[in-house]
């Protein structure tokens, strides 16, 4: 699985691992429940009305390796 941002500079994160479950119709709120744990409860709220759709498929992973970068300026201290 992978992750960008659009903006520049570039980031991105990555994560390798095992599939162990796939839930083909999430609940709204459990798609929720996941969103709340990286964004404020508005924020939330807002990306799941914008994303959610009843064709939203949940994978659970377990994770093995992880790989990030942040192409961003260094402050040179």
């Amino acid at each position: 699985m992978a992750v960008q941002s659009e903006d520049h500079p570039p980031k991105y994160v990555t994560v390798e691992g095992s599939v162990t479950g796939v839930d083909e119709s999430p609940t709204r709120a459990q798609v929720l429940s996941i969103a709340r744990r990286y964004l404020s409860p508005a924020d939330a709220e807002a990306f799941v009305d914008q994303e959610y759709d009843s064709h939203s498929v949940l994978f659970r992973m377990r994770p093995a390796k992880w790989l990030g970068a942040d192409q961003g300026e260094r402050n040179p201290d």
